[in-house]
This record gives structure tokens, C-alpha cells and sequence, in this order.
């Protein structure tokens, strides 16, 4: 077993882009942290507003704070691969500046580490919320439920159901020379993941950390049409769906993951022309596809209805 008081340095990288309230609430959430974290990078993208005003909240803290401040917004990726470049931690985690930590995060997830070890990466849960006083909690967890069947079959499941990139904590020499995709500006951390996964890290699960998503208009993962930040314009949901499903097409588990992500797009097909065949049209025109797209649609549902056995109740700073 490692001690305790070694290999538990986590370094925190936050990327940002003209979110300063939020950005407060995502500091917020990381230094009240039960175990205090080694070192916050803080990536401003480009924005006109000051980060600076962000880490000045809180004076006790600013030792910890890494700031870089870029001329022109490069997307989260390069924000990200920054992060990873400059960092000096242990461990990896990747926040966005919208999202929160519950407070003991970090900690359960390093308890994780040391009773589960050797270890490479540790996968938490998050939760879908709202702004309000206290936060709301608004729907059943994001992405993958069962922590249990991720770590028998990470790759597979992960492509099935996907995870909120800042409910796991990441060993840096891991990562390696892996890098985030700086052309895409959503999806981009789809692709990390799947490269990562694909090298079979040494996986732990936190059954008892839980991150938060912030729910909002502004937020890029739920954006449908052309991405428009500040004056800078990415790929449209479409074009970004056919480069990673490009970059999967390849490999055997590819089709869980445009069974999942088809899931968005027969919505807006529903929505447009609200008729029975949109609904049908995956087992129409693809039997054999359609066959596996609503057979996964049960057993999300399945999953959606366990999850209830949980206790998703979890106390995040700003909760009374």
C-alpha cells in the first residue's frame, strides 16, 4: 500500500470563457474540498472579462492558483492540453467552469485510490442541476450509473453511456503524450476519453463521489446547432457527429456509441416533424441498428429506474 501522505497531489484545470459567476461557484466548490487540492490552473480563454476578479473572492487561496490568460479564445482543448502541460500534480482533474464538485469529492476519490490501488484513473457520478438557492437538483445521474459494470468493461460501457469529464480524477503520467482535439470544440472530450481507455488504465470506481452539471442555455455539450463562442465560430453539433464518428468507425465498439448519440439526434428529428415514422425510422431504415438502439433505450431505462435506490442528495457549496 502507498502512504497516504504521498502520490495525492491533485492539480485542477480549469478552462473559462466569459463566466465569471460561475466560475466563482466552480472555485467555490474546490476549495472547500474535504482534502485540499496541490494546485488550480485557471485557463482564461480569450475572455475580455477578468479571471482575476474570480480568484480575488477568495484571498486565503491564491497561492494554489495557476493563471493563463490567452489572447483569443483556442477552444477547450487547447485550454485543456495547457493545463495538462503546465501542471506539477499527481493527479488530474479536469473541471469545466460551470460545473461543481460536492465537497468531499476528491477526498472519497483518493480513498478510492489507496483501497483499490495500483491505480490509474477513478471514476465518480454527476449530476444534472440548476442555479437556485439551494441547488436543485433536476434528473437521475449524467452519464454511466452502474460504476461496477464500467470497470469489468470501461471501453464498451463508456461508449454506451458516456461520463461527465470532471467526475474522474486522472494519474498524469497515464495521460502520457495524450492530448485533447484542439479543432473540435464539443466532442472533443469524447474522443480523449475513448484514446484514453483504449491504452486499459488501471481503473478504480468512487461509489461515493458525485460531481454536478450545470444545466443552462450557454453550456457547448447542449448547444444543437452551429457553436457560436464570442466571435468565434466551431463545427455544427452535425459536422462534429461525423468527425468522431469517423474517428470511431474503425473500431468494434464504435456502434455503442452512435447508438447513444443517435439518441439526440431522433429527438430533433421527432421535434421538427412530430411524426410516427421519425419515431420508428431507426428500426425502419436499419433494422438490424434500430433493433440495437431501443433495446439500449430499455435498458437505460432500466438502469434510470435503480438509480433511484441511491441517495442522490448530496450537499455542494451554496446548499443550505
Amino acid at each position: 500500500m502507498q502512504n497516504r501522505n504521498s502520490e495525492n497531489r491533485v492539480s485542477v484545470v480549469i478552462p473559462t470563457f466569459n463566466r465569471l459567476e460561475y466560475l466563482i461557484d466552480a472555485l467555490r466548490s474546490v476549495f472547500f474540498q474535504t482534502h485540499p487540492v496541490f494546485e488550480v490552473l485557471i485557463i482564461n480563454n480569450g475572455a475580455p472579462e477578468n479571471a482575476e476578479k474570480a480568484i480575488e473572492v477568495f484571498p486565503e487561496c491564491c497561492s494554489q492558483v495557476k493563471l493563463f490568460s490567452l489572447h483569443e479564445n483556442k477552444g477547450p482543448g487547447y485550454a485543456r492540453n495547457l493545463g495538462i502541460d503546465q501542471s506539477q500534480g499527481d493527479w488530474i482533474l479536469f473541471l469545466d467552469d460551470d460545473d461543481l464538485l460536492a465537497p468531499d469529492f476528491i477526498e472519497t476519490s483518493l480513498n478510492s485510490f489507496f483501497e483499490q490501488e495500483p491505480v490509474d484513473f477513478i471514476l465518480g457520478r454527476a449530476l444534472p442541476f440548476e442555479s437556485a438557492s439551494p441547488i436543485r437538483v433536476v434528473g437521475i445521474p449524467h452519464g454511466i450509473i452502474n460504476l461496477k459494470r464500467f470497470k469489468k468493461s470501461p471501453l464498451r460501457t463508456f461508449l454506451y453511456n458516456g461520463f461527465a469529464t470532471h467526475c474522474c480524477v486522472t494519474r498524469k503520467t497515464a495521460i502520457g503524450k495524450l492530448r485533447f482535439r484542439e479543432e473540435l470544440w464539443a466532442g472533443e472530450d469524447t474522443l480523449f476519453w475513448y484514446e484514453f481507455l483504449k491504452k486499459k488504465p488501471r481503473i478504480a470506481v468512487n461509489e461515493n463521489g458525485w460531481s454536478a452539471v450545470r444545466i443552462h442555455s450557454g453550456k457547448l455539450s447542449l448547444k444543437q446547432s452551429a457553436l457560436e463562442v464570442g466571435e468565434f465560430s466551431s463545427h455544427s453539433i452535425h459536422e462534429i457527429w461525423l468527425e468522431i464518428r469517423k474517428s470511431l468507425s474503425k473500431e468494434p465498439e464504435w456502434l455503442h456509441f452512435l447508438i447513444r448519440n443517435s439518441i439526440r439526434f431522433m429527438h430533433h428529428r421527432i421535434k421538427e416533424k412530430r411524426t410516427l415514422y421519425s419515431l420508428l425510422a431507426p428500426l425502419l431504415e436499419d433494422p438490424g441498428f434500430g433493433a440495437r438502439f431501443y433495446a439500449y433505450r430499455l435498458e437505460r431505462f432500466i438502469w434510470h429506474i435503480g438509480s433511484f435506490a441511491f441517495n442522490l442528495r448530496t450537499k455542494f457549496p451554496g446548499e443550505e
